[in-house]
């Protein structure tokens, strides 16, 4: 359909009772165009009649019906949206096209002086700042966002020194800036969506580190949020918005990252457990990650990484028992003494997001405890061999196990307890824990 006949219909509802010549007026459109316009519609219009003026034929004067106004607002909201996204998709290399002739104009003032140099800066940032907002309305319209185009953005903002991330390796300030500018940018009417994908884009185009920390302050920014990190000024739907940020690179890549952040000691930027522990809620409590078998997998062999810290022991079991897959129970045993450690090491201020795997280690620990009294000091957990990097255990696999991939694994050996199969216990414990 023509953008005349955006503007034809815009108008029709804007007057809702018309003759051809008035709705041609106010559209700004030929006469014979409305009337074939009123022609084409008017199952939509109802004619009412009009007092002859004089000799001729008396005119025809329209109405919108009623049972369609509804439909026709809808209709020309759709063909509004589709108009504009077809001139900012057709704007789109003249944006990038000027943006990139300023950063040359900028880089070439460099040379000349530094007035000139400033002046050009100044400009180019201004060009950065719209391009951004551009290519918001485009996403706000159509959905799309070109990865390509968008980088490319990010690497001249970078050059202009805009778009800085915080020199501070404190998460939770990170987190909040983080938050502040999402909220900066939804204020300018972009999507959550939109701001979480430029922030990931701004960190991609910077160094490692930056994108370790922005991961992993990005995930635990919800599990901070009804801890204290709201009552800074922060709305709560910055907050959550934020570990879109990290979803945006992947599972694999953010787990990588995530393994970087909590490395504590080697290269890690988790100042203690409590961080590491926040990290990980963030990263469990996402549907997109919490769901996968990936993460699952890859929380059952942390136990054996040498960055491993108790207070990690609650949330992987948690996210394990989850995903119900039975076999994976043999963990339990595993984390048991590092659950009592994590429960003793509590923070000052719990969330909702942190209860929930706390909560769920203490019932989990205390139905072990129990169990331990009435079955034997083993209860229903059966230690089993030991699998190592130099071949496989002494004897047979017990039910439930299956062999470690070594390259999960690194040069620690990993114990593997055996939930010992009955359904009885496992339909008590099922019963136990809802």
């Amino acid at each position: 359909m023509a953008y005349e006949d955006v503007r034809l219909l815009g108008s029709a509802l804007l007057l809702g009772r018309f003759t051809p010549a008035e709705l041609a007026r106010s559209a700004n459109s030929k006469l014979n165009t409305a009337r074939s316009w009123v022609g084409r519609n008017r199952h939509h219009l109802v004619e009412e009649p009009v007092k002859p003026r004089g000799k001729g034929r008396p005119g025809k004067m329209w109405r919108i019906a009623p049972s369609s106004k509804e439909l026709l607002s809808a209709r020309l909201k759709a063909l509004d949206v589709q108009r504009l996204t077809d001139e900012l998709a057709g704007k789109q290399p003249s944006i990038l096209q000027h943006l990139e002739a300023q950063h040359d104009a900028w880089r070439l003032a460099l040379s000349i002086d530094d007035a000139a140099a400033a002046s050009e800066l100044r400009n180019l940032r201004r060009m950065t700042r719209i391009s951004w907002e551009e290519f918001s309305d485009f996403h706000r319209f159509s959905g799309e966002a070109p990865e390509a185009q968008l980088k490319l953005i990010a690497e001249i903002e970078r050059d202009a020194g805009g778009g800085e991330f915080p020199a501070s390796d404190q998460l939770r300030k990170i987190a909040a800036w983080l938050a502040s500018s999402i909220a900066r940018m939804r204020s300018r009417a972009a999507s959550p969506e939109f701001a979480s994908r430029v922030m990931r884009l701004r960190s991609d185009v910077r160094s490692k580190a930056d994108q370790v920390k922005v991961t992993a302050a990005a995930l635990a920014a919800p599990v901070w949020a009804d801890e204290g990190l709201a009552e800074e000024g922060l709305e709560m739907d910055d907050l959550a918005a934020c570990p879109l940020i990290a979803e945006f690179g992947g599972a694999a890549r953010t787990l990588d990252e995530v393994s970087d952040a909590i490395g504590y000691g080697l290269r890690g930027y988790c100042r203690d457990g409590e961080e590491s522990q926040a990290v990980l809620c963030g990263l469990t409590a996402r549907a997109q990650f919490g769901a996968a078998s990936e993460v699952r997998h890859w929380l059952i062999y942390l136990r054996a990484a040498n960055f491993w810290r108790p207070e990690l022991a609650p949330v992987a079991l948690h996210a394990v028992w989850e995903g119900r897959d039975l076999h994976e129970r043999s963990v339990l045993q595993m984390l048991g003494d590092q659950m009592e450690l994590a429960l003793k090491r509590q923070p000052i201020k719990v969330g909702r997001l942190r209860r929930r795997p706390l909560d769920f280690a203490q019932r989990m620990l205390s139905l072990h405890l129990r169990l331990q009294e009435t079955q034997g000091a083993e209860g229903p957990w059966v230690s089993a061999p030991v699998w190592t990097l130099s071949g496989p255990p002494q004897g047979r696999l017990g039910a439930g196990q299956r062999p470690i991939d070594a390259s999960q694994v690194g040069e620690t050996a990993l114990a593997l307890y055996t939930f010992t199969p009955s359904r009885t216990r496992d339909q008590a414990a099922q019963h136990e824990l809802t």
